[in-house]
């Protein structure tokens, strides 16, 4: 009866996935862009590339970089990005130089090159190559001891577009597998006080996907030797995960009456990670041949 019930439950939230990724993701997502598309449509008979010779603004490189971006030309966005970057920087506006860097470093991970994406917003910071970053112990004490000094913290969050790179770089890190400098930055971001409204639901959202990883992680550690303490942490970590989406899902924006896009995607999220424990617990399950269930370790879905 019990393993009826759960493959009931299964089979709803299923349901209610598919329902919400095929109608309602779409219909917001092309909302989003279509002002760009319509625009793009007109643009067709102009040449959207952004050679370091064209005699072009710094406002024109960043239009064509997101034209590319949209389309899917993400080499060519990068490089209208770098040339924005430059332009902005000869003009003396950083704060905009530093956003293109961030649409730069976009564009990087969208053709899964993490390492080139993490360079790109570190540079926003005076800090030089993330691999050794990453790779050198005392590198990486000092980088995460620059969220725990107050002067540290401020040079790192001293406009909105190095917030804005900092919260970029955290999923950059999550990426790459780094999920204690993703946690680290994404949690002094959401405590920040120098965080904008605007920015923070995205931060939350951002740093529940950590913790949801981390718990991906704790499962993995479990599948591999039968611990109790990574079993634990596994549910621990999507518990919290779980809060921090439910929190997000619920805030309330008063320059919309519907959800936002952000607040979807926490709903989604918790779907998902309910299907992603029921589809863990039948693994352990035939795995271990264990008849106890697990899954009541997850408040939430009870």
């Amino acid at each position: 009866m019990h393993k009826l019930y759960q493959k009931t439950i299964y089979l709803a939230l299923l349901t209610l996935l598919g329902l919400l990724l095929a109608f309602i993701l779409p219909i917001l997502t092309s909302s989003k862009v279509i002002g760009v598309q319509s625009q793009i449509l007109q643009q067709t008979n102009q040449e959207l590339s952004c050679p370091k010779t064209a005699n072009l603004t710094p406002e024109d490189f960043s239009l064509r970089g997101k034209y590319n971006y949209q389309v899917a030309r993400f080499d060519e966005a990068i490089n209208c990005w770098k040339n924005a970057v430059d332009a902005y920087r000869q003009v003396n506006n950083e704060e905009e130089a530093i956003n293109n860097q961030i649409n730069q470093s976009l564009a990087e991970q969208a053709i899964g090159f993490y390492p080139r994406a993490c360079n790109t917003l570190l540079q926003i910071y005076g800090i030089e190559d993330c691999i050794s970053q990453i790779q050198d112990e005392e590198k990486r004490k000092q980088f995460r001891e620059r969220f725990d000094k107050p002067e540290g913290l401020i040079k790192l969050l001293s406009t909105p577009a190095k917030v804005a790179g900092l919260r970029i770089l955290g999923n950059v890190f999550r990426g790459l597998g780094e999920l204690d400098l993703s946690y680290k930055i994404l949690l002094t971001l959401a405590n920040s006080t120098n965080t904008l409204p605007q920015q923070a639901e995205a931060i939350w959202l951002d740093l529940g996907n950590t913790i949801r990883t981390l718990s991906n992680r704790e499962q993995d550690f479990y599948n591999r030797n039968q611990q109790s303490e990574n079993l634990n942490c596994a549910f621990t970590y999507a518990n919290v995960a779980d809060i921090i989406y439910q929190q997000v899902s619920r805030v309330q924006n008063l320059a919309i009456n519907s959800p936002d896009l952000t607040q979807l995607q926490a709903q989604l999220n918790r779907l998902s990670i309910v299907l992603d424990l029921i589809d863990w617990q039948d693994k352990v399950s035939k795995e271990t041949q264990t008849k106890e269930n697990i899954f009541q370790q997850f408040s939430n879905i009870y």
